[in-house]
């Protein structure tokens, strides 16, 4: 159970390294509550992490066996438990260079296919409320005319979204839509360079994950990163409360 919450809250970090050893250092509940909200999804690179990180872990406590006393054994014991969100970060970095190369192949493979889509229409949204309500409303809508094609719940990286197009969108799609999430600067940017949206809606901006950004302005500044992506003949919708 620790060791699922423990690689939920790497996947919820999107694999970032320092965020993620600063979250779970500092919510030691999350080791053994979790979230309630999120669950762990089993992909490629989690199941990666997770072997390469047993077999480090397997090696130390062996190694503590073979060499310490036994209350040496007990304490490196100890250790190796608050140790283990250190094991993840060294698989991940182990694991990187391959993790790269199928990432931006993937990336790439789904640039390609929408690219040729030239009769799609791709509408982007983010903010930093109503994200949710507004894809599903406009979903429920244009759904009644078009075949529509909406990204799940909070999968909304560069590479859920690469995989969606890759094995849901097809020639009969007439919408794609995409809800958009950022936690630093230029997330927005990397995924509207994937999907090119043709519709831009910014649904409004407020206070939200200070603790990554540091301050509105750059919150506004990541947000406004799905308009500047627009060409001149493209559409934006603007929450009028969002200055």
């Amino acid at each position: 159970m620790i060791i699922k919450n423990i690689l939920l809250s790497f996947q919820l970090e999107n694999y970032k390294n320092i965020r993620f050893l600063k979250f779970i250092y500092t919510h030691p509940k999350f080791w053994i509550f979790g979230s309630k909200r999120q669950t762990l999804e089993y992909t490629s690179k989690v199941k990666l992490i997770l072997i390469v990180s047993l077999l480090l872990l397997a090696f130390d406590i062996w190694a503590s066996i073979y060499f310490m006393s036994w209350l040496g054994e007990i304490l490196s014991v100890v250790w190796v438990i608050f140790c283990l969100p250190l094991y993840f970060v060294i698989a991940n970095i182990v694991i990187s260079p391959l993790d790269a190369y199928l990432k931006n192949r993937i990336i790439t493979q789904a640039k390609k296919k929408i690219n040729s889509y030239i009769h799609l229409k791709v509408i982007a949204i983010t903010g930093s409320y109503g994200k949710t309500t507004t894809k599903e409303i406009l979903g429920t809508i244009l759904s009644e005319s078009f075949n529509v094609l909406m990204t799940e719940g909070t999968k909304n990286t560069p590479l859920w979204i690469s995989r969606l197009i890759n094995t849901e969108l097809s020639e009969q799609h007439d919408v794609f839509i995409v809800e958009m999430w950022a936690y630093i600067p230029w997330d927005i940017k990397q995924l509207c360079d994937i999907v090119g949206p043709n519709i831009s809606v910014l649904t409004g901006i407020t206070l939200q994950h200070l603790e990554r950004f540091k301050s509105l302005d750059n919150i506004i500044d990541a947000k406004f990163e799905i308009l500047e992506c627009l060409w001149e003949d493209d559409f934006a919708v603007v929450d009028s409360s969002t200055d």
